[in-house]
């Protein structure tokens, strides 16, 4: 039955379509040094075992990445054979668009902030081999924060380099729902980007029933803030690979689900002490706490007692 399972749940059925099999554990290792995720379809593919290169929307692997990190990715993926395809407006050199973009004063925001919203989204580089395309999404503050903002919950789904987490399981595992929380979307313009899953066979709504949202135990309750990793997320751990640790940060997000006219929103402040690196999405109900902590701690982690 173990075997069963590792073989239905490897990260090798997502990978391989776009890797070697001597590249996916170099692409994973790649993963843990710069703190890229995968998500969009891919990262469902790998939940409901389903492949979504069967119907009209071909499935490319989207990678997301904090800013600063994006040229090791692209570097590491170029070595592979993969050939940067400018769009409109990008210069032809990868490397050259990554600097254009980190020496913007406000970074350059991607054009369709609908589908990439400007509060996480800074650019997006394609790269393609043999058909297969992989996408590099830059992100600033939050990588989970970026996540969330997707247009609908079945979407909302990481892989990192050890672990894979959906976080909304029960309506997109089992209900095959789609929950379009993001308040910024029309109800038109939502349903015409989330077409595709209805294709796929999810029902879209704007707002879970009253009995789950009043439910203490439901994943999208009003009574609760939700994290990465609680009990509402279905959490896989990945099949080892060499020189990849069994630990990620995706579990210090936070996020509330608020619950007001026209449409529900997902909210979360972002914490990031520093502006070059990473940061988290914070659960305002969790704010005051963490803010205290981190002034506690601060002292003891500037001069290097604590790590």
């Amino acid at each position: 039955v173990t075997d069963l399972y590792r073989r239905a749940y490897s990260i090798k059925r997502v990978l391989s379509p776009f890797f070697h099999e001597d590249e996916i554990g170099d692409f994973r290792l790649v993963q843990a040094t710069t703190g890229a995720i995968i998500s969009g379809s891919a990262a469902l593919q790998f939940f409901n075992r389903e492949c979504y290169d069967t119907d009209n929307h071909s499935s490319d692997l989207d990678t997301y990445c904090h800013l600063s990190r994006c040229i090791d990715v692209g570097n590491w993926i170029s070595s592979k054979g993969y050939v940067f395809q400018p769009k409109q407006n990008q210069l032809p050199s990868f490397f050259d668009d990554w600097n254009r973009v980190c020496n913007s004063s406000s970074n350059v925001v991607v054009h369709n902030t609908h589908d990439y919203p400007a509060r996480f989204f800074v650019a997006v580089w394609n790269f393609v081999r043999a058909g297969k395309t992989i996408q590099i999404i830059a992100v600033r503050g939050s990588l989970v924060g970026a996540v969330l903002s997707f247009h609908s919950t079945c979407v909302m789904n990481i892989i990192t380099h050890c672990a894979a987490y959906c976080l909304f399981a029960k309506p997109t595992l089992i209900d095959r729902t789609s929950f379009a929380f993001n308040g910024r979307l029309t109800h038109t313009h939502s349903i015409a980007l989330c077409q595709k899953w209805i294709n796929r066979g999810f029902t879209i709504s704007h707002c879970p029933s009253v009995k789950d949202v009043v439910c203490l135990s439901s994943g999208v309750s009003v009574r609760h803030f939700r994290w990465v990793g609680d009990t509402a997320c279905r959490k896989m751990y990945l099949e080892y690979s060499p020189g990849c640790t069994d630990r990620d940060f995706m579990e210090s997000n936070s996020w509330d689900i608020h619950y007001r006219k026209p449409y529900p929103a997902i909210e979360s402040d972002i914490f990031q002490p520093i502006r070059s690196l990473p940061g988290v999405v914070v659960a305002r109900r969790e704010r005051t706490e963490l803010a205290r902590r981190y002034r506690m701690l601060s002292p003891s982690i500037r001069a290097g007692l604590l790590r």
